[in-house]
């Protein structure tokens, strides 16, 4: 069995979930993130740009390159 396919968009939607239905939080400050977490934080304004005041993507691109797909594309 493998392990199923998931998104950028299903992490940010996950989190969402776990800050408003078991955080109850409503309302942040600023979203940021490194790397994987910058692509989450391009998510995250498109998304739900009502939910924070600040979009903070560190080292994060909202499009990936052909060698992120090669990389993520690989097996072990």
């Amino acid at each position: 069995m493998k392990f199923p396919t998931f998104t950028i968009r299903d992490m940010v939607e996950a989190e969402h979930r776990l800050l408003t239905e078991v955080l109850h939080i409503s309302h942040m400050r600023a979203v940021m993130g490194v790397s994987m977490g910058g692509m989450q934080t391009f998510e995250w304004a498109v998304t739900y740009p009502e939910f924070m005041d600040l979009a903070i993507p560190i080292a994060g691109s909202p499009q990936s390159t052909s060698f992120d797909k090669l990389l993520w594309t690989l097996s072990n």
